[in-house]
């Protein structure tokens, strides 16, 4: 199976960090799909290689800027792509996505809900982590147009 994920840049929270290490740990993807973004994406990155020390980690980094960030532990680093194709390749390339947002409740804008948006318009299985630590399907996130 293969991962994706799209997070805050403001990093997990200590309850997401305890779920997604025990989510991660049941899903055992065999590569992971990651943004190149400080907080989530890297941080993330190194709990799959820390779970799964053969897992293939992909960085799909954006534009320079503040927040792209080097997590250390990439087998594979693509082109520069703006933020939003960079979002959408992660989506493509993986069959499931994880998303941890800063949030409590889906937004109209960001990187992490365009994702998020962008994988169940493609249908695939998506499970959110909120801050709280609870794990949801994202069929079950309630959003507001």
């Amino acid at each position: 199976m293969i991962l994706g994920i799209s997070g805050t840049r403001h990093g997990v929270t200590l309850a997401q960090e305890r779920a997604a290490y025990g989510w991660i740990g049941t899903k055992r993807p065999t590569a992971f799909n990651h943004g190149s973004c400080a907080g989530v994406d890297v941080q993330v990155a190194c709990i799959v290689r820390k779970l799964m020390p053969d897992c293939r980690i992909v960085a799909h980094p954006g534009p320079d800027g503040i927040w792209r960030c080097e997590s250390g532990v990439d087998d594979i680093t693509l082109a520069v792509m703006t933020h939003f194709a960079r979002n959408r390749g992660i989506v493509n390339a993986s069959d499931e996505m994880l998303i941890i947002p800063r949030e409590y409740t889906w937004q109209a804008r960001g990187g992490t809900w365009f994702t998020f948006d962008f994988a169940m318009k493609c249908g695939r299985p998506t499970t959110v982590i909120w801050p709280n630590g609870e794990v949801v399907d994202g069929k079950d996130v309630e959003v507001n147009r």
